[in-house]
């Protein structure tokens, strides 16, 4: 999982999900460096897990694809693209290009999965020929995986589920604001991509 925002409670999200079906390990809290996933991987990740969520952050040009090497990833989400870390990547464009470093870095087999209600998201996503999920709130006719019905408050939030050629399924969350359904989607998403039912 990389993005500009969002990437940290996606991957919490995502690893609670494919709990249902998977023995799945995360990397704990922020750590989404070289570094920080090196250790996990050497000191933490055994051959008990079925899947590995990771987290990756980026500060340069390189640093993505430099993790996806640690990581061999079979599935890539980008949740957002945005001006963070503008002082050392100067523009966005090499923000976005940085991200899509884990969609370079995937498996021939791997799955893209992509924010297709981020601008920036929708342009890499767009320029991609291979297997992907595309996901949000908006334009739904162009999703895979969306969210209708939607309806948040100070007790959680409450939406729809839908995944094109399964169906729909009602949904409950104590997280709070759309920004988290989303995040929610791209976790189901991931299911999606590993033969989840729409239930699990």
């Amino acid at each position: 999982i990389t993005g500009s925002y969002g990437k940290t409670s996606t991957k919490f999200i995502t690893a609670e999900i494919l709990e249902q079906k998977y023995k799945t390990f995360k990397t704990p809290g922020s750590y989404n460096t070289p570094m920080g996933v090196s250790k996990v991987i050497n000191e933490d990740l055994d051959d008990s897990y079925n899947v590995f969520v990771a987290e990756l952050g980026a500060e340069r040009m390189g640093e993505i694809k430099e993790m996806t090497k640690l990581v061999t990833p079979d599935i890539g989400i980008i949740t957002s693209i945005g001006p963070c870390h503008l002082e050392t990547f100067k523009t966005i464009d090499n923000i976005a290009k940085t991200k899509y470093e884990l969609i370079e870095g995937l498996s021939g087999d791997g799955w893209a999965i992509f924010n297709y209600d981020n601008e920036y998201v929708k342009k890499l996503s767009d320029m991609t020929y291979i297997k992907k999920i595309l996901y949000g709130l908006n334009n739904h006719k162009d999703l895979d995986v969306y969210a209708e019905d939607i309806v948040t408050g100070i007790e959680g939030s409450t939406f729809t589920l839908n995944i094109k050629g399964k169906g729909t399924v009602e949904c409950k969350t104590k997280l709070l604001g759309k920004h988290n359904v989303l995040n929610i989607l791209a976790g189901a998403a991931t299911g999606y991509a590993l033969g989840m039912s729409l239930v699990q």
